[in-house]
């Protein structure tokens, strides 16, 4: 599968972390200088390893209610940076925070894939008890 732009190759990426799809999130990826880091995972960095997490993510996820809020994005000719907030909802479980994630994008000759997925869970922020900002 050819992604004409990074934006593509995203919306490949979270469709098939929505959609549980295995096939998919193969496809979004770049096989060659990759790494990836799951909240509170280990650093990984050949295609093996990623696919086998993804593999197991997307197996124990299952379908999942997935909103993709991007923060941030930075565009060259060769690679782009998103950086987004990952919101997931599942009816079955409770609420969780939302996810951050950085993914980098790269051009290659059949076109855009994923060669960077770093997340980690968005640190919960207590509000002051006099409610004023410090």
């Amino acid at each position: 599968m050819d992604f004409t732009t990074a934006q593509e190759a995203e919306l490949a990426f979270y469709r098939a972390f929505a959609d549980s799809n295995f096939d998919l999130m193969r496809a979004a990826w770049d096989n060659e200088d990759i790494v990836c880091v799951h909240p509170g995972g280990p650093l990984m960095q050949t295609s093996a390893e990623i696919m086998m997490s993804w593999q197991q993510i997307l197996a124990a996820l299952g379908p999942v209610d997935l909103k993709v809020e991007v923060v941030y994005r930075l565009a060259r000719p060769d690679h782009a940076i998103h950086v987004v907030r990952e919101h997931f909802n599942r009816p079955d479980h409770p609420a969780q925070p939302p996810v951050i994630a950085t993914n980098v994008y790269r051009r290659n000759r059949a076109g855009w894939t994923i060669c960077a997925h770093h997340a980690s869970s968005e640190p919960l922020v207590a509000e002051p008890a006099d409610g004023a900002l410090h």
